[in-house]
């Protein structure tokens, strides 16, 4: 959070006091033997429905206590006694900056009659904005984030170019926090306005088409604690005028009743339209209402009722609202509503019946393009407004992700990128008259990957459910059961699994490791039911959607229980966490990074209230059976023999706080049956991973290579 103090860590290493040649020289791993710092007990007993449960180690819920800090800053320097004098480590920091060293583009959007991009040579921490006229000219510098702090702790955490191109709105973010404070450059002089918007956490300015304001969704604290940890929740539609302050704000809209509803909103595209959406956190599913300005009345028409499915509106022509649904169809439906007469009868529906599982969709040049998935892969269709297919988007021809296509109802050109896990990405422009494709920017790396393969495999989840997952390595492995790997895994919120290319994993190859990537239910590969299987009382499909990919890779002769690294962030580190509690003799070690791990308790803090949906909550007797059932910290038991283990989390993250890697970092140290270390990093002026500087990305990198090498016997090689 922009106004909390930070946690102060005082790092002890030998690295600061030799410098990690010299440590590195004399340090032996296999004599490692981690001192943990005292963790001491409290009599906290809580009632949940009946059942006693205790949580001795609430006192690390005070994040921000001289006790946490004290006992966090020792965590630090056993992890670092180990990750910052592993051999090989100098060598693998400089392989490791050396790959993430490249001129990289990302794919440019047009708002304004401009085109907006961003560009780094590879050795920025941030990437420079530009803005250029000509999407084939380099234009001028727009912003430069590396100019905001000298260590990176401020960044760029958002922008939104105003339609008519007057006003470009960015937002600038400190610790990785998710608060964001918002500020307004005039186009023409290239000076700030006075301008300023505080008090938002997501989402940003929906602006008018005039450019004279916008509507925002302000994040308020749901109780009397506005600490660092405190409960968020978004009730409220504010108008703010350029040139006003922010304190005189209408108050557009606001809900009043129960607080497991968030209101987010909306501008259609024309200007006519407030688009209000209330969501439902504890079924994941909302009403959809329209407030028409130019009828000037403030009272909201109720377009969709009831909380019976998920709803998002996508556009408009007129009257006719376009609206993406999973009321009839799991793989998402696109549905023409009349505005005019919008009961459900009416609808019109415009996908065919038999249509891929939706990842995407949008409405430019007055057609709606879809990105489907056939097996986690994209394919992308083009209908149009009445719903007639028009054509097929040409993708290369190999297994990728396209990602992208945003615009306006009457843009002739749009714009995506395309990516696989062996390949970096490739900028394209398509055109949405003719439907030529043809290639704005390509990346090309100083360095070759064609020695990397990437292959497509299913194998059967515990329940005999085909799970498709993705297995990358250097060509010509031998399938003898003694490589290491490194599976990663999420399964949740209906986030699929899709190809990504990111440096650090031809690394990982180099390394002799396989990757792993497995698309569990709980993700959106398959429609809302996919998710929906691997959510609240199904949660446990998902973790055994990962055992299964584990026990596949050992059956097939890649590895073996002792060289499997699990490895998982947020969502994904819940998983990690429940797979190690659950089958600690199957991997070889673990790592659950900024990981929701006290499932009884998430609700309280940040934004957790808004993940009941997904999760179910502990304060429903029906839900605290299964959450307990596979809670990580709950399930930690004492004498059991645990893989070595590493917790990371960042100091300042406002979004999974940082408590929950606390307490399960304190059960697992105290319950440890064997001799692996369990540590807990803690980085400092890091949140929940956005707006990393590219030194902490390589940072923790770094850590978890040089843990994996520690836990798995594979060499950190120069070579």
């Amino acid at each position: 959070m922009s106004n909390l103090t930070r946690l102060k860590m005082t790092v002890i290493s030998c690295v600061a006091i030799a410098g990690l040649a010299a440590c590195a020289v004399t340090f032996d791993p296999s004599t490692y033997k981690p001192v943990y710092p005292l963790a001491k007990k409290v009599e906290q007993v809580d009632d949940y429905h009946g059942t006693k449960v205790a949580d001795p180690y609430r006192w690390l819920e005070d994040i921000d206590s001289e006790e946490t800090n004290a006992w966090t800053a020792k965590q630090n320097e056993q992890a670092d006694k180990l990750l910052h004098n592993m051999h090989g480590r100098n060598a693998i920091h400089k392989r490791v900056t050396d790959a993430m060293t490249y001129e990289t583009y990302s794919t440019p959007s047009k708002v304004g009659g401009r085109y907006y991009y961003s560009w780094n040579d590879g050795t920025l921490n941030y990437n420079i904005l530009y803005v250029t006229d000509n999407v084939k000219e380099r234009g001028r510098v727009l912003f430069d984030p590396n100019t905001l702090s000298d260590d990176g702790s401020l960044a760029l955490g958002g922008t939104s170019p105003s339609p008519d191109g007057r006003y470009w709105a960015y937002a600038l973010t400190r610790d990785g926090s998710d608060w964001r404070e918002w500020h307004f450059r005039d186009m023409k002089t290239g000076e700030d306005v006075a301008d300023t918007l505080t008090g938002v956490k997501w989402g940003g300015p929906q602006w008018l088409p005039d450019d004279s304001g916008f509507y925002y969704n302000p994040t308020e604290y749901a109780t009397a604690d506005t600490s660092y940890t405190g409960l968020n929740r978004t009730a409220k539609i504010r108008f703010h005028k350029m040139g006003t302050p922010q304190a005189e704000d209408k108050l557009v809209y606001e809900w009043k009743g129960d607080s497991k509803i968030d209101v987010w909103s909306g501008v259609s595209e024309d200007g006519k339209y407030l688009f209000v959406t209330l969501w439902d956190n504890s079924k994941n599913k909302g009403e959809l209402g329209v407030i028409d300005r130019e009828s000037g009345k403030d009272g909201v028409q109720w377009i969709i009722e009831g909380f019976d499915a998920q709803h998002f509106s996508i556009g408009n022509d007129g009257t006719t609202l376009f609206v993406q649904t999973d009321v009839k169809d799991p793989n998402w439906q696109i549905v023409a509503i009349d505005l005019k007469n919008p009961a459900r009868e009416n609808w019109r529906e415009l996908l065919p019946k038999d249509h891929l599982p939706l990842d995407g969709v949008s409405i430019v040049g007055r057609t709606i393009i879809t990105t489907q998935l056939k097996d986690a892969l994209s394919v992308v269709k083009v209908y149009g407004l009445d719903g007639k297919f028009i054509r097929d988007v040409k993708l290369p021809n190999e297994p990728v992700s396209a990602y992208g296509f945003g615009g306006r109802m009457d843009d002739t050109e749009t714009f995506f990128s395309v990516n696989s896990y062996t390949k970096p990405p490739v900028s394209y422009r398509y055109d949405t008259n003719t439907g030529d494709v043809s290639i704005v920017k390509e990346t090309k790396l100083p360095y070759d990957v064609s020695h990397l393969e990437c292959k497509r495999v299913f194998y059967p989840s515990k329940d005999g459910t085909k799970i498709p997952m993705a297995v990358m390595h250097k060509k010509g492995i031998k399938l003898d059961g003694s490589n290491p790997v490194l599976l990663d895994g999420y399964g949740g919120f209906n986030s699929s699994e899709t190809p990504v290319f990111a440096p650090s994993r031809v690394i990982w190859a180099d390394l002799g490791v396989v990757l792993a990537f497995p698309c569990l239910r709980g993700g959106g590969e398959y429609g809302e039911s996919w998710h929906r299987a691997g959510m609240r009382e199904k949660k446990q499909n998902v973790f055994d959607d990962f055992i299964g990919a584990a026990e596949w890779l050992i059956a097939e002769k890649y590895t073996s229980a002792k060289k499997v690294a699990i490895i998982g962030g947020s969502n994904g580190g819940l998983l990690v966490g429940a797979c190690v509690t659950q089958r600690p003799e199957l991997f070889g070690a673990a790592i659950p990074q900024v990981g929701v791990l006290d499932m009884l308790r998430f609700h309280k803090f940040t934004a957790g209230a808004g993940w009941v949906g997904e999760y179910g909550c502990a304060d429903v007797k029906e839900d605290f059976a299964f959450l307990y059932k596979y809670s990580p910290l709950h399930n930690v038991k004492k004498g059991t023999v645990y893989p070595p283990t590493l917790i990371g989390t960042g100091a300042q993250d406002d979004r999974v706080t940082p408590a929950h890697s606390f307490k399960f970092a304190a059960a697992m140290q105290e319950a440890q049956g064997g001799s692996a270390p369990i540590l807990l990093k803690v980085y400092d002026n890091a949140g929940h991973g956005m707006g990393s500087a590219r030194k902490q990305r390589i940072e923790r990198t770094v850590d978890t290579m040089c843990f994996c090498s520690y836990a798995l016997g594979f060499k950190l090689s120069a070579e």
